[in-house]
């Protein structure tokens, strides 16, 4: 072949590869996302229904003020914002007028709504805080018509949450696991921490930096210094610490993530095979009590339970604390009846050859495969 042919027949070769891979080339061109907006993409693609509208819960502070920012972008025409005002601080209502103006300035609904204490829940702790800010944080939900609830907490949220509860004694692979990425609230209403969605999650510093950026100004809640609250304090600890703590904590949550992951996937197995209809109830077969070898058996036993408690006709959420274990394990070995602790209301079973006996408790009227997925995606998700 002449080198004028050769040429024509390497340019065909290179009009052909072009024609064939577009894609490759484009995705290789295309720059990479800054974390806050890849973990939005990544959760609107993977753990939110196509076209979602979204709420967004945004306090002014920074970590919810980079919420907003990448959401605006994933979301645009699709996302409203709440700001739920405690009546707990002076500062409180010039943090609600900044959000209002923040959302004004994007074009972005918002809503402030109120939850003080009251005669019917007069404390001031976080812990009443937090329930009425989450039972506010539902209202508003159905109100704006979407289940969907975002939160802006990040990497390092989520190590704090691991020392605080490292702090109170737990050690379960649940509770070391951190905060799950998608969290049921009610039958209606679904939280949904999307900065937690990545392999990688961007931490306080990168949404800060995103923030920033996209040139949006927040707030600074003073209680955040007060060393009397202990998450602050967990915070401060881990700031002083060198880098290894952090790997170290990081490396745990990992263990703990996999771990989980086994659990819950090996008891939604055994749901499915061994949970079946029984006159007006349910029977729970004796195998689906008995872990794998390589898994701890009350922490197994936990997640199947919580698993159980949603598959059933009239759903629950179930506690399957220590003690709770502790006295099924008994009930198992020598038969008899046990109220296990659920929301609404508790659950009355039955150890029998041990198996346990719902009898006033169908499971739900669908195949054992959906019925068994159903009780997965009621409960909280860590990835």
């Amino acid at each position: 072949m002449s080198s004028g042919a050769e040429k024509r027949g390497a340019q065909r070769s290179d009009r052909r590869a072009s024609a064939e891979y577009p894609r490759a080339v484009t995705l290789l061109a295309a720059p990479a996302l800054p974390p806050p907006q890849a973990a939005l993409r990544r959760a609107a693609r993977d753990l939110l229904p196509r076209d979602a509208c979204v709420l967004l819960a945004v306090s002014g502070g920074s970590d919810s003020v980079a919420l907003l920012a990448a959401a605006r972008i994933e979301f645009a025409g699709r996302l409203a914002v709440v700001h739920v005002q405690h009546g707990l601080r002076p500062a409180a209502p010039d943090d609600a007028a900044f959000v209002g103006e923040l959302c004004a300035r994007l074009a972005v609904p918002c809503e402030v709504v109120h939850a003080p204490p009251s005669a019917a829940d007069p404390s001031r702790s976080e812990t009443a805080a937090r329930r009425r800010r989450l039972a506010a944080l539902a209202a508003a939900a159905r109100r704006h018509a979407t289940p969907w609830i975002l939160l802006g907490h990040h990497l390092d949220d989520d190590l704090e949450t691991l020392l605080l509860r490292l702090r109170r004694g737990h050690r379960g692979s649940r509770a070391l696991a951190g905060m799950p990425v998608r969290r049921p609230l009610t039958a209606d209403a679904c939280l949904l921490r999307p900065f937690l969605a990545l392999p990688a999650p961007p931490d306080r510093s990168a949404l800060a930096t995103f923030r920033s950026g996209e040139g949006l100004p927040c707030v600074h809640d003073e209680t955040n210094d007060d060393r009397a609250i202990a998450r602050n304090a967990c915070r401060a600890w881990l700031a002083a610490e060198p880098e290894a703590t952090r790997a170290d904590l990081l490396h745990l949550r990992a263990v703990a993530r996999r771990r989980l992951q086994r659990e819950l996937l090996e008891a939604t197995e055994r749901l499915a095979r061994c949970l079946h209809a029984a006159g007006l109830g349910a029977r729970l077969q004796a195998d689906a009590l008995v872990p794998p070898p390589d898994l701890p058996r009350d922490e197994f036993r936990a997640e199947l339970l919580r698993l159980l408690g949603a598959a059933l006709l009239r759903p629950r959420r179930l506690d399957p604390r220590a003690a709770v274990l502790r006295e099924l394990a008994a009930r198992l070995e020598r038969g008899g009846a046990l109220s296990l602790p659920a929301s609404p209301a508790p659950l009355w079973v039955l150890a029998r050859g041990g198996a346990l006996e719902l009898p006033d408790e169908p499971p739900l009227a669908a195949e054992p495969a959906a019925r068994a997925l159903a009780a997965l995606l009621a409960g909280p998700l860590h990835a």
